[in-house]
């Protein structure tokens, strides 16, 4: 007897529109083939993946057959379900594929389908949910019988399995070999890489240019590997990785917590010391007996160091390291810019790298983005209404230098004034920020964490420039280095401060900042945790619908001293945490103004019972109404 082990799992989905999914699978053998041990059929559980939107099963699987033929071999079964809005179970699509019969390790891509009737069977699937199902499923596995069904593609199922083999060739049988199997013979005979996780191969097309949507692959220590960054886990803490696309931007930031030697990821060298592939079919069209790839193939990446801003950059190399869990000069941030040629592949990569030191916990963020080539000069930028502003429309935000004060510079990439933007844990946004929109009164708060080992005046220094950094964006810049400004007009027609407004604030905030230890409790004093932004506009007179801002000016809250409670063992971990606020208000001063006049104070007498008695009683005497009249008259005069 030959014997065929299938240890595995069903390991996840992708590309599926529903992010509840569960999955049913189906191991089918025909005549000549018996189960030896282990369960032919089973069920994962329902998973869900806030993040990627694709779930994770890792169900085991786990099958031994014995056989007499290579006829009928294993074929497997998949049906998706999900849940919908109404908490309700439906079925979402099936899916087939042989399993592989000669030992190896395999990563299986099931695409699925699901199938569909006419136009009233896909108006109950939309509506109502009802899709088609068939009355057996196992009819999928006979594939005379597929023709008549008129299929949807829907998502994919990902299936890894181990295959042993045992006694196949004693009894000489000849196998065919499968597509995969096929494809990945002829694609070794002709590539010329090496490639360090095998997987990888099943997905490098070499003949397929950059789509949008395809990895990104980079030549690493002679061995082709995909471009990562890190991102955020459940935690917040760096404990995932975001593999790049190709024309797809991306943001991210994510808690670095690990601050020694030992973690890459947190030097320029993890991050730049590798080229990347501009065009497949180019890079496997070279010749590399050596594995030696040109220059114009695999692309060097352009370094930029930057200090605190990424519009500061040069070319000086700089070197970090950790020592007793504090680190200099290491990477806080990277970003990536990919200048490109469409289909035609990447033209070059800058990375720009923001050093700076840190001595606790940390958010490391990340952006790349595509550019075409020389696309400054043609790149459109969306003003917020002309001539005026009209309202919903970002407010336009420029700078002055000091050595420069006539000439406004205005950025089309952060050109418009922003605000520090809670994410789903009430925590400021370190990457994305909210656009402040001409007419939208509003209140804005978000919560900040810092991580004190030792908890000093400094400390207190370094949670204030935290929150002014959010607060400010670093574009209101409070020293004299050069002024902000906002645009008069949502289509402003030069750079001269004639059609600009400087922004006024109403103090400096002091960086005097103290420091207690108060028993159990520290404390800082001085603090400044909001801002209020006033913004006086009026009517243009043609057109009526756009409007010109005629001030605007930063109001910061009062000092204020904040107190937390201290960490109770020795060598432990301090968290400041405080809550910004930031507050929004337009006025309309092109109004006429209403003149409101107050009424006299009103009076509120109280008369015993029997004042009016005798008068009021049951005889028919009748009071003359002048009597009842002067006597009110009377009292009113006597108050």
């Amino acid at each position: 007897m030959a014997e065929l082990h299938i240890v595995g799992q069903v390991s996840s989905a992708k590309n599926f529109k529903q992010s509840n999914l569960l999955c049913k699978w189906n191991f089918y053998v025909g005549n000549g083939w018996k189960i030896i041990s282990g369960h032919e059929e089973g069920q994962t559980q329902e998973s869900c993946d806030f993040y990627t939107n694709n779930p994770v099963w890792d169900h085991p699987v786990d099958l031994h057959y014995t056989t007499q033929t290579i006829q009928n071999s294993p074929k497997l079964l998949l049906q998706v379900f999900g849940r919908d809005n109404y908490g309700r179970i439906i079925f979402l699509s099936y899916g087939v594929y042989n399993v592989p019969v000669s030992s190896g390790s395999y990563v299986l891509d099931c695409h699925t389908w699901k199938p569909i009737g006419t136009w009233k069977d896909r108006l109950y699937d939309k509506f109502l949910g009802n899709s088609l199902q068939l009355k057996s499923p196992s009819v999928l596995i006979n594939t005379l019988d597929r023709f008549e069904i008129l299929t949807q593609s829907m998502g994919t199922v990902i299936v890894q399995l181990h295959i042993l083999t045992r006694n196949f060739d004693k009894f000489g049988y000849i196998f065919v070999l499968y597509e995969e199997e096929l494809w990945k013979i002829i694609e070794m005979n002709n590539y010329k890489w090496e490639v360090r996780h095998s997987k990888i191969l099943l997905k490098y097309n070499l003949s397929k240019y950059y789509q949008h949507g395809d990895i990104l692959w980079k030549l690493h220590d002679k061995s082709v590997e995909k471009i990562e960054f890190l991102q955020s886990g459940f935690t917040g803490i760096c404990t995932f990785k975001k593999i790049l696309k190709y024309l797809q931007n991306w943001k991210g930031a994510c808690i670095q917590n690990k601050l020694t030697n030992i973690n890459p990821y947190l030097f320029t060298v993890t991050f730049s010391n590798f080229t990347v592939i501009k065009s497949l079919p180019s890079f496997n069209d070279t010749l590399t007996t050596n594995q030696m790839c040109q220059s114009n193939i695999c692309l060097p990446i352009r370094i930029h160091y930057c200090l605190k801003s990424f519009s500061a950059c040069n070319r000086t190399s700089i070197s970090g390291f950790c020592m007793n869990s504090t680190c200099t000069n290491i990477v806080k941030g990277l970003k990536y810019v990919i200048s490109h040629n469409g289909s035609a592949g990447i033209n070059s990569i800058d990375a720009y790298f923001n050093i700076g030191n840190a001595s606790h916990a940390f958010y490391q963020y990340f952006e790349v983005e595509y550019k075409w080539i020389d696309s400054n000069n043609t790149k459109i930028f969306t003003r917020s209404g002309n001539p005026g502003y009209e309202m919903g429309k970002p407010i336009i935000i420029g700078v002055s230098h000091a050595n420069t004060s006539d000439n406004i510079f205005f950025n089309r990439t952060d050109g418009f004034f922003t605000l520090p933007l809670a994410r789903r844990n009430g925590e400021c946004d370190q990457i994305n920020r909210h656009v402040v929109l001409f007419g939208e009164d509003m209140r804005l708060t978000c919560s900040i964490k810092l991580f004190i080992k030792n908890f000093t005046v400094l400390s207190c220094a370094e949670l204030q420039s935290l929150t002014m950094h959010l607060l400010t964006n670093d574009f209101l810049n409070i020293n004299q280095r050069y002024s902000t400004y906002i645009s008069k007009l949502g289509n402003f027609s030069s750079k001269n401060d004639v059609d600009w407004l400087q922004i006024k604030f109403d103090r400096i905030p002091r960086n005097i900042l103290t420091a207690y230890t108060v028993g159990k409790r520290i404390l800082c004093s001085g603090l400044v945790t909001s801002m209020h932004l006033n913004v006086i506009y009026s009517m243009l007179s043609k057109p009526k619908t756009n409007y010109k801002i005629l001030g605007v000016g930063i109001v910061f809250s009062k000092e204020e001293d904040i107190s937390w409670p201290k960490c109770a063992f020795e060598n432990c971990t301090d968290i400041l945490d405080v809550n910004i606020v930031s507050y929004v208000n337009f006025h309309d001063v092109s109004k006429p103004s209403k003149y409101h006049f107050a009424g006299g104070p009103n009076l509120d007498l109280t008369l015993p019972y029997d004042f009016f008695y005798p008068f009021l009683n049951s005889s028919t005497a009748k009071i003359p109404s002048m009597l009842i009249f002067l006597i009110m008259y009377i009292l009113w005069i006597s108050i």
